[in-house]
């Protein structure tokens, strides 16, 4: 058997990865990934963390006079070998033509062919974390199910028929986290189950390293401690309290360390353990988000409802009974690690995660969400369960395909920014770091005659985002058609070949 599951994790993992490649974009997204990308380059031109700062985003300036991000060093760490990759593509290829496939997206640097190549490069990255992603949660079902067709299908749905694959395309950091938080997941129920010190100290490294690359990676703490906790509880043979400690202590001393590296580099950078960089923003460090509001948000609005991005999920809701009757501790574990950081999310101030598709802040459970799912798929395989499953595989396809077909930041540039499409809203509502524009713009409202009765001032018009989130007429369901039909789309390859 472990022969077999290594082998199919293997060609799990290249079956994605060129499905991923064949999608990719290309290039980086958002002022996100160019400050990601830019500590990257710091640390592999200069040794440093210092980074050409991105004028009014995502940087603050330290004790030495340099701006630094607010983003932890995990990723751009492990995203130097591609860095490579791209200094060895502007070397070795033509690149006359480099500018082509950026030509009509909004790019956040220059557009020299040295500075495309070197992110043509550094794109590739989350489209081998989410292929390793996918071959980890195929071992995890297979480890789960033993039965290695309901471990392909689980995996097929996820890796084809959830936004993984769309944000295989963006450099984001979210893909990364899940990936780490997830096999750290499985190492620790593993190496309880087995006594298996090795995998309990690799289980604390992986889920210390994504705290590093993510802060809110913290939130999923309480499911590893429950796991811990109830593990010890269960076994009938009775773990020693000497023996729990031990583990808990191989377990969290990583976790401990990072933490540690974390406020060290704030104090290096910033002059204090406790300064992150998030508090030189405009929005902020807050959770001010209504409960509800976000729950709203996350699970039936037209722009970040999980289910209508990755519709493979709802599956979870059938599975999840049988999972806990099988194993009880896993399944309260699961709860700790989705639950505590689903609703952390909904109270943060940014739930929306910006301009992305679909609901950003929470791609790290989707894998955990899942996981369950193995269990419908068990032999024996009834008619209805293939049709079940694929329904939901062509659906979730075809969602995917089109969520891979445009840019997300031009749909927003096209659609917010522009007087030439609708709602055509203008993006001027950051009042915070532009208070200068409320006496220049406002909303009027006019009388019977269409003469202006009350100017209400910018800072009260609600923020385009939020036009894009409650609104399916101006969500990214009804204008990547529009986008399409105008002849737009974010195909990398396609680009290359035909200009």
């Amino acid at each position: 058997m472990g022969g077999t599951s290594l082998k199919d994790s293997i060609r799990v993992f290249f079956l994605f990865l060129g499905l991923y490649l064949l999608t990719m974009g290309g290039h980086l997204y958002s002022p996100d990934e160019e400050i990601i990308f830019r500590t990257t380059q710091a640390l592999v031109e200069r040794g440093s963390l210092a980074i050409e700062p991105l004028v009014g985003f995502a940087t603050k300036k330290g004790t030495d006079g340099r701006e630094y991000a607010q983003y932890g060093i995990g990723q751009p760490l492990l995203a130097i070998p591609f860095y490579y990759t791209g200094k060895l593509l502007y070397t070795i290829f033509p690149t006359d033509k480099a500018q082509n496939w950026v030509s009509d997206t909004v790019q956040y640097h220059d557009r020299t062919p040295r500075d495309v190549m070197l992110r043509l490069g550094v794109s590739f990255f989350n489209q081998f974390i989410t292929a390793l992603l996918c071959a980890t949660l195929f071992a995890f079902a297979l480890y789960l199910t033993r039965d290695r067709i309901a471990s392909w299908m689980t995996t097929l749905l996820f890796g084809l028929g959830t936004y993984a694959w769309v944000h295989s395309k963006p450099f984001f950091t979210e893909p990364l986290a899940a990936l780490l938080t997830f096999c750290a997941f499985f190492l620790l129920y593993a190496g309880l189950n087995k006594n298996s010190m090795r995998r309990i100290i690799l289980a604390g490294a992986l889920y210390a390293y994504a705290l590093l690359v993510r802060m809110d990676s913290l939130f999923m703490l309480p499911g590893f401690l429950l796991m811990l906790i109830l593990t010890s509880a269960q076994k009938k043979e009775g773990m020693s309290k000497r023996h729990f400690i031990k583990t808990s202590i191989l377990f969290l001393a990583p976790l401990i360390g990072a933490v540690i590296i974390m406020l060290l580099l704030n104090k290096i950078r910033f002059g204090s353990f406790f300064r992150t960089g998030y508090e030189d923003q405009a929005e902020g460090f807050r959770f001010s988000t209504p409960l509800l509001a976000g729950l709203f948000g996350f699970l039936f609005t037209a722009g970040k409802g999980i289910f209508f991005f990755s519709p493979a999920l709802v599956l979870t809701l059938f599975a999840f009974g049988k999972f806990f009757k099988q194993n009880r501790t896993l399944a309260i574990a699961f709860l700790g690690c989705v639950l505590t950081f689903f609703l952390i999310q909904c109270k943060w101030q940014n739930w929306a995660g910006g301009w992305c598709w679909g609901p950003r802040h929470i791609y790290q459970i989707h894998v955990f969400l899942a996981l369950p799912i193995a269990l419908l798929f068990t032999a024996p395989r009834r008619l209805f369960i293939r049709c079940v499953f694929w329904a939901f595989l062509v659906t979730g396809f075809f969602v995917q395909i089109y969520g891979c077909s445009e840019n997300f930041i031009d749909y927003y540039s096209e659609f917010f920014t522009s007087p030439q499409t609708q709602p055509n809203n203008y993006n001027l509502w950051y009042m915070e770091s532009e208070k200068f524009l409320d006496t220049t713009y406002g909303l009027y409202l006019l009388d019977k005659d269409g003469r202006p009765e009350r100017r209400i001032p910018l800072r009260y018009l609600v923020s385009p985002i939020q036009n894009s989130i409650y609104y399916p007429q101006n969500s990214v369901w009804a204008d990547y058609i529009i986008m399409l039909k105008m002849g737009q789309h974010d195909f990398f390859w396609l680009k290359l070949l035909t200009r």
